[in-house]
């Protein structure tokens, strides 16, 4: 059975447009239907999937390599390893995907590291000296450092899951919580009878849990913007 990797967000509406168009229009503008399919077949084929991806507890990442996506754990966050490699057009197999060679985080200039286990919260200050953004799966309460950007439980709260992929020389970290948008079910602030408004639970919202673009100039200044907030 072969598989196929998920398409980006326009091409199927792009494809059902054209379609309907062929179907329902009568006459030589028909054909014009066939133009949004085109094009949606055309985004499929030459969409790639992020280079990193990381779980909304920190716990597990997934760095696109030559033979696939390698995971950075055999066990564990097993729902969003299978959804990756699903959407990879990959076997949704974990402890596979695991047993690949692993390369370094890093999605074009942004250096990435991600840091669990014991001693934990030593070697993320370490790493805050040489990466751009340090992972966690704990809580970081103590004072954030200003080297890096430190994207701990209470960043991940916020945001959700992460995806990064480098464009044009940039680098974009898209979060989960940008795709679906401010909802009643991820925005406890919504709910209850002091419940706000969408747009005020917005704006109390990290500025990073809507997304961030490293830029090759800009980078620095942005990154430490967010991390002091």
């Amino acid at each position: 059975m072969s598989r196929i990797v998920s398409p980006p967000p326009a091409t199927l509406p792009l494809i059902a447009l054209g379609a309907l168009f062929v179907i329902l229009w009568r006459g030589r503008w028909q054909n014009l239907g066939v133009l949004p399919v085109c094009a949606g077949l055309l985004l499929w084929a030459t969409h790639e999937r992020p280079a990193l991806l990381i779980s909304d507890d920190g716990g597990l990442v997934g760095r696109m390599a030559s033979e696939g996506r390698a995971l950075s754990k055999p066990k564990g966050a097993g729902f969003a390893a299978t959804v990756w490699l699903e959407n990879d057009g990959d076997v949704p197999d974990q402890a596979m995907a695991a047993q690949r060679s692993m390369p370094a985080l890093d999605v074009g200039p942004v250096r990435v590291v991600q840091v669990t286990g014991r001693g934990w919260q030593e070697v993320a200050r370490e790493a805050c000296g040489i990466a751009d953004l340090v992972i966690l799966n704990k809580l970081w309460e103590e004072e954030r450092p200003d080297d890096c950007l430190l994207i701990d439980l209470g960043f991940l709260r916020e945001s959700g899951a992460l995806a990064l992929s480098e464009m044009d020389g940039e680098v974009r970290l898209r979060t989960a919580y940008a795709v679906s948008g401010v909802r009643y079910w991820n925005t406890p602030a919504l709910r209850g009878e002091r419940g706000v408004t969408a747009r005020v639970a917005r704006a109390e919202r990290l500025p990073a849990a809507m997304g961030l673009w490293f830029g090759q100039t800009d980078a620095q200044a942005t990154r430490f913007a967010f991390a002091k907030r």
